[in-house]
């Protein structure tokens, strides 16, 4: 289920996110999606090294990237890519939360460096 939110991006963030985009025909909020759950994934398996083992690596994410530059990549298996994308992002998110013991609760209002 998708959520409207609002969010402030640096320019050169937007910048990319609309490369991504126009790269591989998709919206920019997809792009912006994609590229979350990529950072999540590669964030969550870097902290828990030895505890969480993603399905879909970085390498893999990577040939994928790359099968797509090159045209090798029908649209049917992009849509599955994606899917696979998402949903191992949301079993790591799942894991984190599982696994959240040292983490503070943050306070409702934020200080900023």
């Amino acid at each position: 289920m998708l959520s409207r939110q609002q969010i402030l991006l640096l320019n050169w963030q937007v910048d990319y996110a609309r490369f991504l985009s126009d790269s591989y025909d998709v919206s920019f909020s997809e792009a912006v999606r994609i590229l979350n759950s990529i950072a999540i994934i590669v964030i969550i398996n870097g902290l828990y090294p030895n505890q969480y083992k993603p399905t879909i690596t970085l390498k893999k994410i990577i040939n994928h990237i790359s099968a797509m530059q090159q045209g090798k990549m029908r649209l049917e298996d992009f849509h599955k890519m994606t899917s696979d994308l998402y949903f191992e992002a949301r079993k790591a998110v799942e894991f984190r939360f599982e696994n959240k013991k040292g983490l503070k609760k943050r306070k409702k209002t934020r200080e900023y460096a």
